[in-house]
């Protein structure tokens, strides 16, 4: 019975002591416009955000990767993702600077956030490890733009996912860091527009766009579809132009 009585004592202290603990405040901070604050939350609410960041990172990267079977075309889907998801801030909007998932549901940030929005789903998206840093500009060397790194089957390669902008070598395949010293990489860079835009003619794929008054079909090369109905277009289109999606039939 005495045994009983200090079981039920135990666990009654354990659960005080635990809410106590749940209850007891922790600080967390948020910077607009690059003027930091700070405030104070309880810790059982900051480890229900941390977690929901973290199931909702695994749901949204496992439904961008949902058609990618090699470690390449994940990195492309989330690139694509990233690129056509989350814009630059717009002029007279706050920079916020706080938990990359609020970046993805605002839908806009800085070019470090949104690289950091690309490097977060990479590493969700399984087979990737990716990080983003500064690097020299190679045109204005006294100016720094930000890249992602990535390392996938045991290489590392870059990529710019505020741009869109990745680097391929004379295969076809992502280029590496060590084919880029050597001068073997080219630029690409993602565009992408709504499935139904692309179509087959007799010449093969193609995209109708509106050049001034007139509607001209622009061959295409089609990568892959994203979760979003987002098809990738590899060659043919540039950012910018205005596309001409046909009516469903």
């Amino acid at each position: 019975m005495k045994i009983r009585i200090l079981i039920v004592l135990c666990m009654f202290a354990a659960v005080v002591l635990m809410g106590v603990l749940l209850n007891r405040e922790v600080t967390t901070r948020q910077g607009i416009d690059y003027c930091w604050r700070t405030r104070t939350i309880p810790l059982y609410l900051k480890l229900i955000d941390f977690y929901s960041r973290h199931f909702n990172y695994q749901y949204l990267a496992g439904g961008i990767c949902a058609r990618a079977g090699s470690a390449q075309e994940k990195v492309l889907a989330v690139l694509n993702w990233s690129h056509a998801n989350i814009r630059h801030t717009p002029p007279g909007f706050p920079v916020v600077d706080d938990h990359v998932w609020n970046i993805i549901i605002r839908g806009y940030g800085e070019d470090d956030q949104i690289n950091d929005v690309f490097c977060v789903l990479c590493n969700y998206a399984g087979g990737l490890r990716a990080f983003m840093a500064p690097v020299a500009s190679a045109v204005r060397p006294d100016r720094r733009i930000i890249l992602s790194f990535v390392r996938m089957n045991g290489q590392w390669t870059a990529v710019d996912a505020c741009r869109g902008v990745y680097f391929v070598n004379t295969d076809g395949g992502l280029a590496t860091l060590d084919e880029m010293k050597k001068g073997q990489w080219m630029i690409r860079n993602v565009v992408s527009v709504p499935a139904r835009a692309v179509q087959t003619g007799d010449n093969g794929r193609f995209v109708l766009v509106k050049i001034g008054e007139e509607t001209k079909e622009v061959a295409v090369k089609q990568g892959i579809l994203g979760s979003n109905g987002e098809r990738e277009i590899l060659e043919g289109l540039v950012g910018g132009e205005e596309i001409v999606i046909p009516a469903s039939k």
